[in-house]
């Protein structure tokens, strides 16, 4: 993301979560949030009752997405590199926006 956004790259968005660790965020399965310190690479043990502005999230749940934030349909942007796993059934069950992660395609002359 500092590639494509700088180095406040996180200003863009309103709640980051990598690790999802997919399928299970989607599933019933109530793992909690952790936050993580991205200078130290080290996750938080600590309780994530919220979900703040310019911190990174890993493992958690849909269930609790949901809970902490209210979002649905078009709030959320979902980025993801599996086109049918990741960005169709989001699309289609949930309304949620999606944007693929491409591998580069080389051009060739």
């Amino acid at each position: 993301m500092t590639y494509l956004l700088g180095d406040n790259w996180r200003d863009f968005f309103d709640v980051i979560i990598c690790q999802a660790r997919k399928p299970s965020f989607f599933g019933v399965e109530k793992r909690p949030f952790r936050e993580i310190d991205v200078n130290k690479n080290s996750k938080s043990w600590n309780l994530v009752n919220k979900l703040e502005h310019g911190k990174v999230y890993v493992e958690g749940n849909l269930a609790n997405l949901i809970e902490m934030t209210h979002w649905k349909g078009n709030d959320v942007l979902y980025i993801g590199d599996h086109i049918y796993g990741d960005l169709a059934d989001l699309f289609l069950k949930y309304g949620w926006r999606t944007g693929a992660i491409l591998e580069e395609v080389e051009v060739i002359k």
